[in-house]
């Protein structure tokens, strides 16, 4: 703030932080990244170590989930971000979690593979939901000549949350006393980082974003 008041630029404006949408935005979308880290390397070595999936198995698992965000993420850009603004992050942060609980409780059935598939699905349309209106609504209200900064500090909190969840989420899961615990404990962490973050996206405004969108032009 005080270069700002000297007339120097800094590389990322303080001001860009003023905008409610976007802080609350971006700690929302902190909390949904975080998890994500841990999903991927989680999910799939649990699937090895206990399951005894190989890792051509492993990487097929992955694709009701692949082509469902694919689906989801499409969907919410074009027509669901737009009509129902930071409601969609919420649902998809609820569905996302919901698929993760699922997939729980799939681990464990005697046919696992075919559960997994199907609560894949589900994990994959609240992903999807989440990352195809993230950028559009965090930084809906950001001003244009902002948005280059806002969108590179969105992008940059996107990675260091990815690589933080697969660090912290990878240490419940590996520091357990056994395979299961772990696998257990550690989607129990991803389900309660997706709910607080749907919690934080509370404090972003309740208008749509269409709305917002007609108002400033």
């Amino acid at each position: 703030w005080t270069s700002a008041r000297r007339g120097v630029e800094p590389m990322v404006p303080p001001a860009v932080f003023a905008t409610r949408s976007f802080t609350a935005g971006l700690a929302a979308f902190a909390a949904f990244m975080v998890p994500t880290g841990g999903f991927f390397l989680v999910q799939s070595l649990y699937v090895q170590s206990a399951l005894g999936f190989s890792v051509l198995r492993t990487g097929l698992m992955w694709l009701p989930f692949s082509v469902t965000v694919f689906v989801a993420a499409g969907l919410s850009a074009t027509v669901l971000a737009p009509r129902f603004g930071a409601s969609v992050l919420r649902c998809g942060a609820l569905v996302f979690a919901v698929g993760v609980v699922t997939m729980m409780l799939a681990a464990r059935t005697d046919d696992p593979y075919w559960w997994l598939a199907l609560t894949l699905v589900l994990a994959g349309a609240g992903f999807g939901l989440v990352v195809g209106s993230a950028g559009l609504l965090v930084l809906d209200e950001v001003p244009v000549h902002r948005a280059g900064a806002a969108s590179g500090v969105l992008n940059t909190v996107q990675a260091l949350s990815v690589a933080v969840g697969a660090a912290a989420i990878g240490t419940i899961f590996t520091s357990a006393t056994s395979v299961g615990a772990g696998y257990r404990a550690s989607m129990t962490a991803m389900v309660a980082l997706l709910v607080f973050g749907a919690v934080v996206s509370l404090a972003m405004p309740g208008r749509r974003a269409a709305a917002v969108t007609g108002q400033s032009r």
